[in-house]
């Protein structure tokens, strides 16, 4: 969900997480809310009071519309697809999903192979290209592909 970040920096801990962010700022407009109707509460016709309502009901549903984004996205990738079918070559790494889509990457064009804690990714060197990411349940296979077979390929998280 970060590429940029992880191409620029591959080894690095800390990626922003975004859902602290989006909660954070949820709470912020509830509170604001919550002000801006107690002063709305005690004086009806105060100018600021209303923008300030207005401006937190909006920040409160970008905010929530965000945080439903980036839950179904994450639960996208982080489902666990049964007919995914990961082929290892001499040429590269293949993988066909559930639609019956195939991508596949030559071993000269991937960058290096991150594992995260809930997903592992073959990352390319353009940013314009597809990325494979996998389950952590196909890592010790991709692992032991790699360090039998040795591909001109970093590994990082494992």
């Amino acid at each position: 969900m970060q590429r940029r970040k992880v191409m620029k920096h591959p080894s690095t801990w800390w990626l922003r997480n975004w859902f602290l962010y989006e909660w954070i700022w949820c709470v912020f407009a509830v509170i604001w809310l919550a002000i801006a109707g107690w002063v709305l509460y005690m004086d009806r016709t105060f100018v600021p009071a209303i923008v300030l309502a207005c401006f937190a009901a909006v920040l409160l549903l970008v905010s929530a519309v965000r945080l439903i984004r980036l839950y179904r996205m994450c639960n996208l990738l982080k489902r666990n697809r049964k007919s995914l079918d990961l082929i290892l070559d001499s040429d590269g790494v293949e993988v066909r999903v559930e639609s019956g889509q195939t991508i596949r990457i030559k071993w000269e064009g991937i960058a290096f192979f991150r594992v995260f804690k809930e997903s592992a990714c073959f990352l390319p060197y353009e940013m314009t290209g597809a990325l494979i990411a996998v389950s952590p349940n196909h890592v010790p296979e991709i692992l032991q592909y790699l360090r039998e077979n040795k591909p001109d390929v970093r590994i990082i998280g494992a």
